[in-house]
């Protein structure tokens, strides 16, 4: 008998073949192969899970023949090759098969490598052995016990998941060619399987982060009627603390999409590195939960035991940053929310390009994913400044009170709350912001009491002469606006020009008066020099006029007692003892 055979779907032909059978020797093959595309769309359609979206076999790419002998052996061969179109990865194989006694054995090649298999048929399916070779090298090898013909044991080496992470889980580093897991699989019952898992040879290195994983070891369940998925007594150790779960639930529906999550992890003493910018060691509960028809739930608790921050997290670049990374680490592609606190047991220690201080933070972070796309956090809560300095133009002033409110979707407009002050020169100069960053009140005082403007001076050039008029303020709002959401890659323009400007004088400032001169003949400057914290000197002059110039020395015998000495526009040598009262 010969007969051509061919299938269809839809009026359309998918799969086409052709069955040659001998009655009177009792023996015939079977040659077929896919005549259209098959795709993981066809295959489950509407699936969203991430194994196999976007998984392609092209037409004539699947291919198998079967040939039955009169004693009823089966031997054939085939070939498959399978491609990923979203992710440009692509696996090719082929080999043989052959039943042999109560065996059935299959063996192939990819292009990286060899492979056997062993199944037993009787008394039902199960594994015996399998084991994969990459450049004479084993990545897989598992095998049943003598003593117990359904117990797999063996090891599945980390260059073995690599082909198969996402690129960006791809992204991972060994301690070494030797990281495995240890697997043992009990298949005495193929509907309920059980069995369990650890990580044996080396450390796993996960950049950014620079906390090596020591150890990973987690027991399994498999119900295939129900297709439940369960981790138990699960544990994850890093060199520095770790992350545990007593059972972790996965529930998938018919087309393999998870259906049902529920996680609940905890976090002991972890160390957490961001970019060399963030150092802190954290300790909490998360849970990840899901219900059917329903995106993923990610709430917890984080407590920060202590930390040391080098840039301000707060940044518009570090979120995205932060935010970005997370969305590529995290290996799950459904619909993502997540509704975090974030309390510090302790002050943690800020110490960036523009401020010094410890913080207490009280915030409740919320953000979602969606279609593998993390948006800006939403963040709402306060973090409270303790003690501390702040750099302020090109001077230090010590904070006596900060609170930084975060609204919630209001993210680069928080409310602030800021009290700092210090001595410059002769005064006492304190500043007080609050209002919102984008439109905030700004006030300034000095003792003894000088005009807004001369404090602005003050701070910006070391002088109370300085004349800058209305750009002072925009410099002011700049420089706030640093302090609370800035960078120490992005600077505002004003701070950076200023410290270019005066970087070759570390105890000079040139300060330039742009006020209208031309009634007394152009252009006036101030040159100021500190010889040290006691000794202060001062020489003006109006660069049009020879005879427009004074100068200045000024010793501080204490804080609120100074010796001066003057030399005025008339030519006039003079000297003055100050006292400053504080009533």
């Amino acid at each position: 008998m010969r007969a051509a055979l061919s299938g269809s779907r839809d009026g359309k032909m998918i799969a086409s073949g052709a069955l040659v059978w001998d009655f009177m020797q009792h023996q015939g093959s079977l040659v077929a192969k896919n005549a259209a595309p098959i795709s993981s769309k066809e295959a489950h359609s509407g699936t969203s899970n991430a194994m196999v979206s976007g998984v392609v076999i092209k037409p004539e790419q699947c291919k198998i023949a079967l040939h039955v002998s009169k004693d009823g052996g089966v031997h054939g061969n085939y070939a498959l090759a399978v491609a990923h179109v979203y992710k440009g990865i692509a696996l090719s194989t082929q080999g043989s098969f052959e039943q042999r006694n109560k065996e059935f054995l299959i063996q192939g090649k990819t292009g990286a490598g060899t492979y056997h298999a062993t199944l037993a048929l009787d008394p039902h399916l199960h594994i015996r052995s399998i084991d994969y070779c990459e450049q004479d090298q084993r990545v897989i090898d598992l095998a049943v016990d003598e003593q117990d013909d359904y117990t797999l044991r063996g090891n599945i080496y980390f260059s073995c998941f690599r082909s198969f992470l996402d690129q960006s889980m791809s992204r991972l580093m060994l301690g070494g060619d030797k990281v495995c897991m240890h697997v043992t699989l009990d298949q005495k019952d193929l509907m309920h399987m059980r069995g369990s898992c650890v990580l044996h040879g080396g450390k796993i290195y996960i950049p950014d982060t620079r906390n090596l994983i020591e150890g990973c070891s987690t027991a399994f369940e498999y119900d295939y009627a129900q297709r439940l998925f369960m981790l138990n007594n699960f544990m994850l150790t890093f060199c520095k603390g770790s992350i545990d779960s007593q059972r972790v639930t996965l529930r998938f529906d018919d087309a393999w999409n998870l259906s049902m999550v529920h996680a609940p992890f905890s976090i002991n003493n972890l160390f957490i590195n961001w970019k060399r910018d963030f150092f802190g060691v954290f300790y909490g509960n998360f849970l990840f939960n899901k219900l059917p028809d329903n995106d993923m739930h990610v709430t917890g608790l984080a407590v920060v035991k202590k930390a040391l921050l080098k840039d301000n997290i707060f940044s518009q670049g570090a979120s995205i940053g932060f935010s970005g990374a997370v969305g590529r680490v995290l290996p799950i592609k459904e619909n993502i929310k997540v509704d975090v606190r974030i309390i510090s047991e302790q002050p943690i220690k800020a110490r960036t390009d523009t401020l010094e201080t410890y913080a207490s933070l009280d915030l409740r972070v919320r953000y979602a994913q969606g279609n593998n796309v993390m948006q800006l956090p939403s963040i709402a809560g306060t973090v409270s400044l303790d003690r501390g300095q702040l750099k302020f133009l090109r001077n230090t002033l010590t904070i006596e009170y900060g609170k930084i409110h975060f609204i919630e979707n209001q993210f680069n407009d928080p409310m602030i709350d800021l009290i700092a002050s210090n001595r410059i020169n002769k005064y006492i100069v304190t500043l007080q912001a609050t209002g919102s960053l984008e439109k905030p009140t700004i006030m300034l005082e000095s003792n003894p009491a000088l005009t807004e403007e001369q404090v602005v001076g003050l701070l910006l050039s070391g002088s109370e002469n300085a004349r800058l008029q209305t750009d002072l303020f925009a410099m002011l709002e700049q420089n706030l606006h640093n302090i609370v959401l800035g960078s120490k890659d992005k600077l505002p323009k004003a701070t950076t020009f200023l410290q270019t400007l005066t970087r070759p004088f570390k105890y000079v400032q040139i300060t330039p008066d742009f006020t209208d001169q031309s009634g007394r003949g152009g252009i006036k400057g101030t040159l100021s020099v500190n010889v040290s914290d006691q000794v202060y000197a001062q020489i003006q002059k109006n660069f049009n006029l020879q005879e427009d110039f004074s100068a200045q020395v000024e010793y501080f015998l204490a804080d609120d007692v100074s010796l001066k000495a003057v030399k005025d526009q008339r030519g006039e040598l003079g000297a003055e003892v100050e006292v400053r009262l504080k009533f």
